[in-house]
């Protein structure tokens, strides 16, 4: 048997998504499948060209060309091209390795994926596009031209075509899955992803100590962290503004985007630049998760959240904002009141207030924390998810 994977990135890139079609990869490959990965060579890391073809950790990829470099003014006409490529990699695969199984994390992909006749399509849903890209959760400086909105657009009638034409849909929350149902009126099925809780776990407080040398971050304060893309809809802002109100507390912010220089504005010019360290984008994040006290889970938009499954495996209390902080998130799926600790107001201030409490109530700290690591390890598991796709089409 086999399955073929395809999205728009992939390793080295770093994200949710991208993390899933790993994590997928290897749980077929535990269960004698045999995969294969099909990408764009899109390298949003580094300045490394990727190659058309490479074997990582026993996973085959395959990568179209997406003319990275090209100039923004000549995008535009490399598009159908890129996409020809993409259609012309489906094709030859499904003739060379006739997959029983295609499972997609980007729309295009369904649409090309089903245009060469691959059978069994899967659209395992990341978020809505309307949703993710609206000027209001991607970034401050975009301007409200007609080509971005055209964009937006485009991208959305895609995705809703991409919905409808796929074989099955499936979804990580109820938040995603009526987002789904208003689009399209067709119903996603949901399904638990998973998180490595051999990777993301917790160490002793001497090792945090040690660990906390390492990463050159101070012995007495409490850590704490956000990991993600800097876009408006993570919230950032919020955690930075915390520390206006915080006197033991050091922030550790793991990422990077197109908000990074407008974050470190705010840093310099309200002097918080000893209690904020921005860490750029990591591929060892386990250690980040693993020194820090607390998670801060700031998303306005979040359809579902791996990071929050990472914190929780790593022993991490969660601190979030709730639904009646006017926020669109599934954190409230994943963990209940008695989980986390929930915001109820959308402020930099608030948040700080929540940090205190958990500060001033260590009995609360102990127990979030194991209830937390509990919760993820029996809750979602990567072969789970990638038996359950085969099981369900």
């Amino acid at each position: 048997m086999g399955v073929l994977i395809t999205s728009n990135a992939f390793y080295p890139n770093i994200g949710g998504v991208e993390n899933s079609l790993l994590y997928l990869a290897k749980s077929y490959l535990k269960q004698g499948v045999s995969v294969d990965i099909v990408v764009s060579d899109v390298n949003l890391v580094n300045e490394k060209v990727l190659s058309t073809y490479e074997e990582y950790e026993g996973i085959s990829i395959h990568r179209y060309q997406c003319y990275q470099t090209v100039p923004k003014y000549l995008k535009p006409f490399y598009f159908l091209k890129r996409y020809i490529k993409a259609a012309y990699l489906l094709h030859k695969l499904k003739k060379l390795k006739k997959p029983e199984i295609t499972i997609s994390r980007f729309h295009t992909n369904v649409i090309l994926a089903k245009l060469v006749g691959l059978k069994n399509i899967v659209y395992l849903v990341p978020g809505e596009v309307s949703m993710q890209n609206c000027a209001a959760n991607s970034t401050s400086n975009i301007s409200d031209s007609w080509h971005y909105r055209l964009r937006i657009m485009l991208d959305l009638r895609l995705q809703q075509f991409a919905m409808k034409i796929s074989d099955r849909l499936f979804v990580f929350s109820r938040t995603m899955q009526k987002q789904v149902l208003d689009s399209v009126n067709k119903t996603a099925v949901i399904l638990k992803p998973g998180v490595d809780v051999d990777r993301f776990t917790p160490i002793t407080e001497k090792q945090k100590q040690k660990l906390k040398l390492t990463l050159n971050l101070p012995q007495d304060k409490k850590i704490l962290l956000i990991v993600g893309r800097f876009v408006l809809a993570k919230g950032f802002i919020f955690a930075l503004e915390s520390l206006k109100y915080l006197d033991n507390c050091h922030l550790v912010i793991v990422g990077a985007g197109d908000e990074e220089e407008s974050y470190k504005d705010y840093v310099h010019e309200n002097n918080l630049g000893a209690l904020v360290t921005f860490t750029g984008v990591k591929f060892n994040t386990e250690c980040y998760y693993s020194v820090s006290d607390f998670f801060l889970m700031t998303s306005v938009y979040e359809p579902f959240g791996q990071t929050i499954l990472e914190a929780m495996a790593s022993g991490l209390p969660v601190i979030a904002f709730s639904q009646s902080a006017g926020v669109i998130t599934a954190t409230h799926e994943i963990l209940t009141e008695s989980d986390a600790l929930f915001i109820n107001e959308l402020s930099g201030y608030s948040l700080a207030k929540g940090v205190i409490s958990l500060i001033n109530n260590e009995s609360e700290v102990s127990s979030l924390s194991s209830r937390s690591r509990r919760l993820a390890c029996e809750l979602y598991s990567w072969e789970r998810l990638a038996l359950s796709l085969l099981q369900q089409t």
